[in-house]
């Protein structure tokens, strides 16, 4: 798999922010460099570009670059999409992270043709959850990552069908069967569909701020934390967290 050397980008510009949020739900690594601060990549992006600033200009280990790339365009070129191998399945789970994975876990165990359809990054919240101290069976914790990583093998090994890099747009009642249909327009049928899509962040449900996610405002310290080295932040936290946030 193509890996991403450089991603050049601005702070103000929306695509730049849609494909670092596509990247980081799905726990690619990165170097961001912000042209505007950097007049050496600037020209870069020109050069590359006919002498237009075009971000995000995505460049890749293999030498190659994608200009502005739609989500799908992302998928494709990093190996992320994944296509349903059969039509038909006794159970099919909409949502990758550890309670869709755990019940992938069971259903398969028990015998029952299973699929997992997740639009990010297998393992959900907890894949960029910096540490876990709480999860069982760690009594010296584990990063999210791993924990995701392991869970996700773990369920492989028991033959579940994994349909990643997809979103379901609808879900309809066929009678002899439930068909579920992505975004891409590709139909899955299914016995029964465990909708299992987690939870989302908490908001402040203040003025602005939905227009600042991913820009200015961020959830994850870890993922976002190295964009804002050597600056002046916020945190809005309660509990431990707080605390842990605060230190990164």
């Amino acid at each position: 798999m193509v890996k991403i050397t450089n991603f050049y980008g601005t702070s103000w510009c929306s695509d730049c922010k849609r494909s670092k949020t596509f990247l980081g739900e799905h726990r690619i690594p990165y170097n961001w460099i912000d042209i505007d601060e950097n007049e050496e990549a600037a020209l870069i992006v020109e050069k590359i570009n006919d002498g237009k600033r075009r971000v995000p200009t995505i460049e890749f280990d293999d030498g190659t670059y994608l200009v502005v790339p739609t989500n799908a365009e992302l998928a494709q070129k990093l190996d992320l999409l994944s296509k349903p191998k059969h039509k038909y399945h006794d159970i099919l789970i909409i949502g990758g992270g550890p309670a869709g994975l755990t019940c992938a876990l069971y259903t398969s165990r028990e015998g029952y043709d299973t699929a997992l359809v997740e639009k990010s990054a297998l393992g959900g919240q907890v894949g960029v959850t910096e540490r876990l101290d709480n999860y069982p069976g760690f009594p010296d914790g584990i990063s999210g990552n791993e924990l995701a990583d392991r869970i996700t093998r773990q369920v492989e090994k028991f033959g579940v069908e994994f349909i990643k890099a997809t979103e379901i747009a609808s879900v309809d009642d066929m009678g002899h069967c439930l068909v579920a249909k992505t975004t891409a327009g590709e139909e899955i049928d299914a016995k029964a569909i465990v909708i299992a899509t987690g939870s989302e962040y908490k908001m402040l449900e203040v003025p602005g701020e939905r227009k600042l996610l991913g820009y200015k405002i961020h959830f994850c310290s870890t993922c976002d934390g190295p964009f804002y080295k050597g600056k002046e932040v916020m945190v809005i936290e309660e509990g431990i967290q707080h605390s842990r946030s605060q230190y990164f």
